[in-house]
């Protein structure tokens, strides 16, 4: 039986910025499993859809291959993202304490954190502040 994971994007004061389900056949993971497979998730949906110009979510919002000034409809295609750049981006900002990460309301600190899935675990994501997302 597949297991989900709730990842919520959020701000200090809780404002959800991003949400998204990711479903697991494991019952345990570890923290830095699961930003590797929302890392693959988010390369997946962008890569996916021809007219994305912007990752949101906790790897982003980024604009691949785009500079200050760019519009979307002006701007070529996006070069395909590749999810290891994302993961990397994302747990050097764990490692560095960018944003806290709550499994259930349990702050987690470390990658090698082990936990099990529950039916819809809630990942929550909040980031200290805007400038602090990669």
């Amino acid at each position: 039986m597949k297991k989900t994971v709730i990842v919520r994007d959020e701000t200090p004061t809780g404002e959800i910025l991003n949400e998204r389900v990711l479903t697991f056949d494991a019952d345990q993971l570890t923290v830095g499993d699961l930003l590797r497979e929302l890392a693959h998730a988010e390369a997946r949906d962008f890569n996916e859809d021809p007219g994305s110009t912007t990752i949101h979510g906790l790897i982003g919002p980024e604009t691949p291959g785009a500079s200050a000034g760019d519009h979307a409809s002006a701007s070529p295609p996006a070069p395909p993202v590749r999810p290891q750049p994302l993961l990397d981006r994302t747990t050097q900002a764990f490692d560095l304490g960018h944003y806290l990460l709550l499994l259930d309301d349990t702050r987690v600190e470390r990658l090698d954190h082990e936990f099990l899935i529950d039916r819809g675990t809630l990942a929550r994501v909040i980031w200290m502040t805007v400038l602090d997302r990669p």
